[in-house]
C-alpha cells in the first residue's frame, strides 16, 4: 500500500481549531437508531480523543456501520446526541459535519465508479469550492480559479499514490484495493481533523492489508489525524488502536485497550461462540 498523501491545508480553509487534547473530539451519547420495529443501534455511547486511533469492532450485523452513519449525519437517530469538537451536531446534515472537519469512507466503496480517479478527487473537495450554484452556471473567474486549485491538489494526491498517468481511468477499472486507496485519499483532501474509516482493509491484498497498519500509524503520528475505524481484521485493530469499543446486537458490549478487550470473556463469546455441552 502506498504512502497516503499529506496534503497542505487549502488556503481558503479556516485555520484548524486548536483542539483540547483532554476533551473528546467526538462524543456519541446513548445513540439509538431504529428501522421500523428493528433497533439497529441501542443506546450506544463512545468517545474519541484527539490524536488517537479508536477501533469499533463486533460481529456482522452488530450495528457498526449504522452507528457510523448516525455520527456522520447520514441517519437521524431516534434518540441520543452527537457532539463533534465540543459542538452539538445532532441536527446537522452530513455536509455541515464535513465542514467542521469530519471525513469518512464507506463499507461499500463510496466513489462514483463510472467517473475517473481525477473526477472523484475533484468531487471530494466540494466543501472547498467556495462558489454558489449561480456562479458555477456562469463560470466566473472565481469559479475557474477555485477549480484550478482543486485540480492541482487532486493531481498532487494522485502522484503521491503512484497513480500518475491513470488520473483519467474510470474507477470501476481499478482493483478493489486500489479503489479503497483512492477513497481514503479523497477523504484526506479536505484536511479532516477526524477521519472515519469503514473497513479500510476490505478488498485489499494480504500484503496491502498488512502495510495498512503502517499507514494508519502515519495518519496518527505524522499527519496528526484522529481516526475512528470499523474493521473486521482483528489483528490489525489490536496492532494499531489505542482504544477499542465492541458492539454486539446494537449495544456497546465493552470497551478498553486492545489487551483488555481480548481478555474479556464476552468478547470471546461474541466472536467465537461458546463451547457446546
Amino acid at each position: 500500500m502506498p504512502q497516503l498523501p499529506q496534503m497542505p491545508r487549502p488556503a481558503r480553509m479556516a485555520a484548524p481549531r486548536a483542539l483540547d487534547t483532554s476533551a473528546p473530539v467526538l462524543e456519541a451519547d446513548n445513540v439509538t437508531v431504529r428501522f421500523g420495529g428493528l433497533t439497529a443501534v441501542d443506546g450506544a455511547s463512545l468517545q474519541v480523543r484527539a490524536g488517537q486511533i479508536v477501533g469499533l469492532i463486533g460481529p456482522n450485523g452488530a450495528g457498526k456501520t449504522t452507528l457510523f452513519n448516525a455520527i456522520s449525519g447520514l441517519l437521524r437517530p431516534a434518540s441520543g446526541r452527537v457532539r463533534l469538537f465540543g459542538r452539538e451536531v445532532s441536527s446537522m446534515a452530513a455536509h455541515q459535519r464535513a465542514d467542521l472537519g469530519l471525513s469518512r469512507t464507506f463499507q461499500q466503496i463510496g466513489l462514483s465508479k463510472d467517473q475517473s480517479v481525477l473526477d472523484n478527487m475533484l468531487m471530494a473537495q466540494h466543501v472547498l469550492s467556495g462558489y454558489s450554484s449561480a456562479g458555477a452556471l456562469v463560470y466566473t473567474r472565481g469559479v475557474a480559479t477555485s477549480e484550478a486549485e482543486m485540480k492541482d491538489r487532486a493531481m498532487l494526491a494522485i502522484a503521491a499514490l503512484g497513480f500518475a498517468g491513470r488520473e483519467e481511468t474510470p474507477v470501476r477499472l481499478l482493483s478493489g484495493g486500489q479503489q479503497r486507496i483512492v477513497e481514503v485519499a479523497c477523504a484526506l483532501l479536505t484536511d479532516p481533523q477526524l477521519l472515519m474509516l469503514d473497513e479500510p482493509s476490505a478488498g485489499m491484498s494480504p500484503a496491502a492489508a498488512e502495510s495498512l497498519a503502517d499507514r494508519l500509524r502515519d495518519l496518527r503520528d505524522t499527519q496528526s489525524r484522529t481516526v475512528l475505524l470499523i474493521e473486521h481484521n482483528v489483528p490489525l485493530v489490536l496492532d494499531v488502536c489505542d482504544y477499542v469499543y465492541v458492539l454486539n446486537f446494537g449495544k456497546v458490549l465493552t470497551s478498553g485497550t486492545p489487551t483488555e478487550i481480548m481478555a474479556h470473556p464476552d468478547v470471546v463469546s461474541a466472536y467465537l461462540g461458546e463451547a457446546a455441552l
